[in-house]
């Protein structure tokens, strides 16, 4: 859940091609979360976002590439190998043009970011202390126990 959804916050993210993600809010009776919200469907478009936060379903890295939640897919015996070469090509560029340009790339967004995030986070708190996440909760943690 809430490691899928930071993904939406991060600059560049190379995973493995077995890697598995999942953002399972409403399967546990709660609500998105982390600016997912609104981010979600800005980089996946409103029915893939749909899709995903809706039913919960745990979902490929093809699915995250395509949802924009991941910028590469590769091979896991290649994953250290490419992360690291891709964190060094940006290392290796200029810091202030670097940091310009993220600010320009995320800015226009930072004030809905942090609006949406608080309406989530009060509507995930009211959600915590539902019957139905309750219930769903214990569902989860008893099926874990089988």
């Amino acid at each position: 859940g809430i490691g899928t959804t930071m993904l939406l916050h991060c600059d560049y993210v190379v995973a493995g091609e077995k890697a598995r993600f999942c953002m399972p809010f409403v399967n546990l009776g709660l609500c998105a979360e982390g600016g997912s919200s609104l981010l979600l469907p800005r980089a996946a478009g409103f029915a893939l976002a749909s899709e995903l936060l809706l039913f919960g379903d745990p979902f490929d890295a093809t699915t995250a590439l395509r949802a924009g939640i991941i910028n590469k897919a590769v091979p896991e015996a290649q994953l250290k190998e490419v992360a690291t070469e891709r964190a060094r090509a940006l290392a290796s560029r200029p810091a202030q043009a670097l940091k310009v340009t993220k600010q320009l790339i995320r800015g226009p967004l930072r004030e809905q970011v942090e609006t949406t995030m608080k309406r989530e986070g009060a509507e995930f708190i009211q959600r915590l202390h539902s019957d139905e996440a309750r219930e769903a909760l214990m569902s989860f943690m008893t099926r874990g126990r089988k």
